[in-house]
């Protein structure tokens, strides 16, 4: 039996999940169930104990964040066919109506990594899924509603550490489960304005409880977190709330009041409900005006705020006024004070027509994934649609670029220029008209959000040559300037290049079969490429000493799709590595001399290296083997602004 050694309960929390689980499910991935084989049969029962042990940890979680939810789980380790799975994977849903097909899941997987995430079910291959993925940049990794640790981060939490951990990354999900799964069409976008008192009610009571602002006692108080500030009162007629971003007190920006009559229009705020029973706070497109400023109506205030009304069912003068979203109350708490705090600023945008902090639109720069990629999406569409009015400057940006983010399509890989996507919400009239645009102070946004800088690729290079012969036109030898392109290395992209050089590998002819499948086997870390480098390291990170097999990496230190196939075969080439040393060694971030001492990198510090369980000082016990290929590493890292 694989990891028979090792011992039941060894490194057992009170959270139930061991190093064996991990171990197991690396093992028995894709195997065929053998009932009635009793070391298979422990193992079975040894990873239903896994699935259980997920379940509680959802379960925890449901009570803590949806105590109106509900867990799904299925402990047989195995799928349909009778094959073990690699994970496992437990479902929570917000509610009772809830959408089927996606929920929140907490699991561990054969790589060796604990993970929360919004996820899908049962709808793989259909055009649904296929937005999902664009949502989540089809890496979890890189997903805005997904968490992930490594394993002996997980592994050395409490229950209650691993609980809390995952509450506070579910509060940090953008966008949250409703507002996704609208996006997805799962849920429809019509609402019904609540015209049940005692229901309508408690929801105001639940919002302003969110905000964590204390009693509404007509104190000044602050929104947990956000710097939106509050006068709240609650009455016999209901809640009321004045909402603001002066801490005095001396404008407000919105009032959020409940009305006596629930599902009226004279209080200008509402709740409604949505198809699956979901309920959300509405408050109608109307500001009152600060004198002598006259009131701010609907039109102006949707135009102003870029906000888009809520089709709402209603009776009366309510359905004819437009309702604006604040927040999703099934949300967790977090989540409802981020998108409260963001309507008030909106608010105040709106009356004084200015952002938060006094910043243009025109130079406000990407701060996070999800306004990067929604800049790709503008572009993308350009580039997919050369009838537009906007297709001409695409061609151009694309032309004059210097720095890309190279992603995947249908076609191809396809390239968006920094000085587009690194500005928020761009468009080609709002890039046109900002004539303080930037390039290099683009370039600093976008890697203070991927945390790495672009680097010279010739792969991604040739690709980007390949791209606009595909647009029609040849680009020059260099960007504006006379300066080299470079590009940002998301992981997708290094597997997406991994696999273009594994297909000249599959259609070498000068290749036998056994020899395709070894070399495609390395590159994956596998094969047996992995069992050199277990045997030469003595199945023993050669960083962290850490010896989970499951977490730990054969990585190549002259990248596969640079090494000659040779190369990319010899153990000499190679480090057995923990994901996250895996990570700063792939990214030349970190590099070692030929005595095995480490180098770190300019944007790496010696404390940060220590919380991942490096000691900056261990030597690490090389072989003469090893030098050219780190003399190669280190050519990378100092080009990165490493010395040594």
């Amino acid at each position: 039996m694989q990891g028979s050694q090792i011992a039941r309960r060894e490194h057992i929390m009170d959270h139930g999940i061991l190093a064996e689980h991990f171990t197991l499910l690396d093992a028995l991935d894709g195997v065929a169930r053998a009932s009635g084989d009793p070391a298979q049969d422990r193992d079975y029962e040894t990873l239903v104990e896994a699935h259980e042990a997920t379940a509680r940890w959802a379960r925890a979680v449901q009570d803590r964040l949806f105590p109106k939810g509900f867990v799904r789980k299925l402990s047989r380790p195995t799928d349909m066919a009778q094959k073990f799975k690699p994970y496992t994977w437990v479902r929570i849903y917000p509610r009772k109506g809830a959408p089927k097909e996606l929920a929140y899941t907490v699991g561990i997987d054969a790589s060796g990594e604990f993970c929360v995430k919004i996820d899908t079910v049962q709808i793989n291959g259909t055009e649904t899924r296929r937005r999902y993925d664009e949502l989540r940049h089809h890496d979890h990794h890189l997903s805005p509603f997904a968490a992930i640790i490594l394993a002996e981060t997980g592994l050395a939490m409490s229950f209650e550490k691993l609980v809390d951990w995952s509450c506070d990354q579910i509060g940090t999900f953008e966008p949250g489960y409703d507002a996704l799964a609208q996006e997805l069409g799962l849920i429809a976008p019509q609402m019904r304005l609540v015209t049940e008192s005692e229901i309508s009610r408690d929801a105001f009571v639940h919002w302003h409880g969110a905000l964590g602002a204390g009693p509404a006692d007509g104190a000044m108080r602050n929104i947990t977190g956000q710097n939106v500030w509050l006068q709240a009162r609650d009455s016999q007629a209901g809640m009321d709330v004045k909402l603001g971003l002066d801490a005095n007190g001396g404008e407000w920006s919105v009032e959020i009041n409940a009305p006596p009559v629930a599902g009226d229009h004279n209080r200008l705020s509402g709740i409604a409900r949505d198809p699956s029973g979901g309920l959300h706070l509405l408050r109608q497109g109307w500001l009152r005006g600060r004198r002598p400023a006259p009131d701010i109506r609907e039109q102006e205030f949707a135009e102003k705020a870029g906000l888009t009304a809520i089709p709402v069912v209603a009776t009366g003068k309510a359905a004819a006024r437009r309702w604006f979203l604040v927040a999703s109350l099934d949300d967790p708490l977090e989540r409802i004070r981020r998108t409260t705090a963001r309507f008030v600023e909106l608010c105040e945008r709106t009356r004084t027509g200015k952002t938060v902090g006094g910043s243009d639109d025109k130079i406000a720069f990407v701060t996070d994934f999800e306004q990067l990629f929604a800049n790709v999406a503008t572009l993308d569409a350009v580039r997919t649609d050369p009838v537009s009015s906007d297709y001409g400057a695409y061609l151009s940006l694309i032309k004059r670029g210097t720095c890309f983010l190279p992603y995947a399509t249908p076609d191809g890989i396809a390239f968006a220029p920094s000085r587009f996507i690194g500005y928020v919400g761009n468009s080609f009239a709002r890039h046109s008209a900002n004539e303080a645009r930037d390039g290099r102070l683009t370039n600093g946004a976008i890697n203070t959000v991927l945390g790495y800088a672009p680097v010279l690729e010739l792969a991604l290079e040739e690709q980007y040559q390949q791209f606009c012969a595909r647009l029609g036109f040849a680009p020059s030898k260099t960007g504006t300037f006379g300066v080299a392109r470079k590009y940002w290395l998301t992981a997708d992209m290094l597997d997406r290049l991994d696999l273009l050089a594994e297909q000249k590998v599959v259609e070498d002819p000068t290749l036998t079969a056994t020899q395709k499948e070894q070399l495609i086997q390395a590159r994956i870390g596998q094969g047996e490429f992995r069992h050199a480098l277990l045997s030469h390291w003595r199945s023993r990170c050669c960083v962290t000493d850490c010896a989970i097999r499951p977490v730990l990496r054969a990585s190549h230190i002259k990248p596969w799709r640079v090494s000659s196939n040779r190369e990319r075969l010899d153990r000499f080439n190679g480090l057995l590595l923990v994901a996250n040393v895996d990570a700063l060694f792939d990214r030349f971030l970190i590099s070692f001399s030929d005595m095995g001492e480490m180098l770190i990198g300019p944007d790496i510090d010696q404390e940060d290296l220590i919380v991942l369980g490096c000691d900056p000082a261990r030597r690490i016990a090389m072989s003469a083997g090893h030098s050219p290929y780190l003399e190669w590493h280190r050519a990378e890292f100092r080009a990165r602004g490493g010395k040594g």
